[in-house]
């Protein structure tokens, strides 16, 4: 039995207490963008990996306040777009301590799309499609311990820091 949709809001509203949500290995391909109420305010881990998602859904950094760890790994992601910083719902995810993005095929990440994730502190973009990854991206990253840039041969892949990590 693989999962397609799942009502997110009805979810969290029953379950407002959640703390983890693990969606893994279902056939999820869109989670969507109006949450005005979504009730999840409790939610910390949220599982997605091996779905069909093809974007970060906005809800998820907009109405997930406590969110600290998010697995998109394994889905069909394409790019990490800037979120907007005037949208006054919008979040940032600023509690967000690991992402995982491994094995998607991103291979644009906007110079915006990280920016406020001060308490991020592990980041997997293994064997995505990107060529490039200038030291701007990571500029907000302040907490940022752990890397991962896993590529397979194939890929030529450039990793440009002026400064190390901090």
């Amino acid at each position: 039995n693989k999962l397609e949709q799942v009502a997110f809001a009805d979810l969290a509203t029953s379950l407002a207490s959640l703390e983890e949500l693990n969606l893994a290995y279902n056939s999820i391909a869109v989670v969507p963008d109006d949450y005005s109420d979504f009730g999840a305010a409790s939610l910390r881990v949220l599982n997605l990996f091996a779905n069909k998602l093809e974007r970060v859904p906005a809800a998820l950094v907009c109405c997930l306040p406590n969110l600290q760890e998010l697995n998109l790994g394994n889905n069909k992601i394409t790019g990490l777009a800037a979120n907007s910083t005037s949208d006054p719902r919008q979040l940032r995810a600023s509690l967000l301590k690991r992402l995982a993005l491994q094995h998607n095929a991103v291979n644009s990440v906007s110079l915006d799309a990280l920016r406020g994730l001060h308490q991020l502190t592990a980041l997997d973009l293994s064997v995505d499609s990107m060529r490039l990854i200038g030291p701007d991206l990571f500029a907000d990253l302040t907490g940022l311990e752990t890397l991962t840039v896993n590529f397979f041969d194939e890929h030529k892949f450039d990793l440009l820091l002026n400064a190390p990590l901090m």
